[in-house]
């Protein structure tokens, strides 16, 4: 609990604030929990339909951890562009959203009742374009056809 407490400190701490995340950090902490709520219904769905693998949730972690440097980027440009926060929050609402679209899906897949409107709109969102085909193929079969070039 107290190294949870000292991150939170240098989360605080205005230089952090500065030069990796100048934006509200409400919006941060609503992405680090949206994070473990999906984090959580991942397992949940990964256990229900019995492939839970620790390659694959590796995968998953270092992608949220991603997230927060692909903020930091957008932060830093947004500061070097003097764009007085658009980028940044325009990118952190991005994950956001993003956050409760996986976790409306690992939901609806655990089972977990959905309104039909609501499952007919992440069926269209979710439609999958050939490099998440190819990234998903990566991380299940562990080989890319490119690579035995």
């Amino acid at each position: 609990m107290e190294e949870i407490r000292e991150i939170l400190n240098v989360l605080q701490d205005e230089d952090f604030r500065k030069f990796v995340y100048s934006g509200d950090m409400n919006l941060i902490t609503i992405l680090f929990i949206l994070m473990i709520i999906d984090i959580i219904t991942g397992i949940g769905k990964a256990v229900k339909n019995k492939n839970l693998w620790s390659r694959k949730s590796l995968l998953g972690f270092a992608r949220k951890i991603f997230i927060f440097l692909i903020i930091t980027v957008a932060n830093l440009l947004d500061l070097f562009m003097n764009l007085n926060g658009t980028l940044v929050l325009a990118t952190v609402t991005f994950y956001i959203l993003n956050e409760v679209l996986s976790i409306t899906e690992n939901s609806a897949q655990i089972g977990i009742p959905l309104p039909d409107k609501l499952l007919e709109v992440i069926s269209v969102v979710n439609k999958k374009s050939n490099s998440d085909k190819i990234v998903e193929k990566i991380v299940n079969d562990g080989d890319d056809k490119n690579d035995k070039k």
